[in-house]
């Protein structure tokens, strides 16, 4: 976590020198040290598997986060990160794309695996990514909000469909549960992040139950003028890392992710390096 988090220092630290050449060094050094701490912590999850479960569950125990899953999201993280770098021009490497995309794959994580050939389906072009991605947003929203409201509204199950996806809605129900039992004050504030837990017996997965439910609806306000400033500010250029958030923020979402904001801040001094 020290050595992750003085590589964010000197990446944004070393930002103010607007040499081209001297940011294509760092994205450079931190690509390698990515490729070796994931491949460390899959080879620990190789060792460490288990294979008395199916296939799909065998090598989800991580030494170094708590399941894959979480392994998974900053995987993507920075895919979309040298994605956005490759098609700036800024530091042109196809290959780390690559190298990342198979450590999603061997993350097992269905969501991230999904997500990461959507997004890149949706930016590999950058010249028109803005629309796509836009209408990618509302389509995903209207989407969830219909089946949430056929799963706590009509009482329909998708456990017919897949276990772990149905779960994702049971959250949905749990929460609005939860809403309903707190005090105005807890709605408004919220219960505290990681509280879900404790209140219901299962983590809130979830991106809009982390927001809503732990932060309140102060917190979740505050969030979004924070996504609509970053948006403003880089031209939507910040979409390269919160549409696909967003995506595979139905299925598994951290309050604590340092990662994302670290890469918001990178695309964000891009941009203006750019202007």
């Amino acid at each position: 976590m020290c050595i992750r988090d003085s590589l964010y220092g000197c990446v944004i630290n070393e930002f103010y020198d607007k040499n081209v050449i001297n940011r294509q060094r760092i994205y450079g050094v931190l690509s390698k040290f990515i490729i070796i701490f994931f491949l460390i912590e899959l080879l620990l999850r190789i060792y460490n598997g288990n294979l008395d479960n199916t296939w799909l569950y065998a090598f989800k125990a991580s030494q170094l986060y708590f399941d894959s899953n979480f392994a998974s999201l900053v995987l993507l993280s920075f895919f979309m990160l040298y994605l956005f770098l490759y098609n700036k021009k800024v530091y042109r490497d196809k290959y780390i794309l690559i190298i990342l995309f198979v450590f999603i794959l061997f993350t097992f994580s269905r969501a991230a695996i999904a997500t990461s050939i959507i997004s890149y389906i949706i930016f590999f072009n950058h010249k028109t990514y803005r629309k796509k991605a836009i209408f990618s947003f509302v389509l995903y929203m209207v989407t969830f909000i219909t089946l949430c409201v056929m799963y706590v509204i009509f009482k329909d199950s998708f456990i017919g469909f897949d276990g772990s996806f149905n779960s994702k809605f049971y959250i949905v129900k749990a929460a609005i549960g939860v809403f309903e039992r707190e005090s105005i004050g807890n709605v408004i504030f919220g219960i505290g992040l990681g509280n879900f837990e404790d209140i219901t017996g299962i983590f809130a997965h979830n991106i809009f139950v982390t927001f809503i439910v732990e932060t309140g609806i102060v917190g979740t306000l505050t969030f979004l003028i924070f996504i609509i400033y970053t948006c403003i500010k880089t031209k939507l250029n910040s979409l390269y890392i919160l549409l696909p958030m967003v995506i595979c923020g139905l299925s598994l979402f951290g309050s604590y992710s340092p990662y994302i904001f670290s890469i918001l801040a990178i695309i964000v001094m891009e941009t203006n390096a750019h202007e």
